[in-house]
């Protein structure tokens, strides 16, 4: 009986001090902003930098082609410049570059104005 009590105490001291060591880990909030998240450029080739705040592993890809960012992916906060080639239409255009994590998505809208056509000098 003594052995049984001796092994009972044991084994709870085991489960005490093992539930006291999962408890003690910590859950961590995952945090993703980037700052600004709308950019506008004129027609020209232009760029401009976009600082990102994160605490977990992130990262960009799928981009059209007229837009790059010089960073593709971070795991910490970091500083990026997202750059956009020269319209050449009349047309402006907009896109969404896409900063995400696996339980985070952001998005930085980018808006570029088309070239301004010249009335003709007779």
């Amino acid at each position: 009986m003594k052995k049984t009590l001796t092994a009972i105490a044991a084994l709870s001291i085991v489960f005490l001090i093992a539930s006291q060591m999962i408890s003690c880990e910590k859950f961590i909030l995952p945090e993703l902003t980037v700052t600004p998240d709308t950019l506008r450029f004129g027609a020209a080739a232009d760029s401009s930098l976009v600082k990102i705040h994160s605490n977990v592993i992130w990262s960009n890809n799928d981009n059209p082609d007229w837009i790059s960012v010089s960073v593709d992916w971070g795991d910490t906060d970091a500083e990026t410049f997202v750059s956009v080639a020269e319209n050449t239409s009349t047309q402006a255009r907009q896109a969404q570059v896409s900063i995400k994590s696996e339980t985070i998505q952001r998005y930085i809208v980018v808006e570029q104005a088309g070239v301004i056509e010249q009335e003709s000098q007779p």
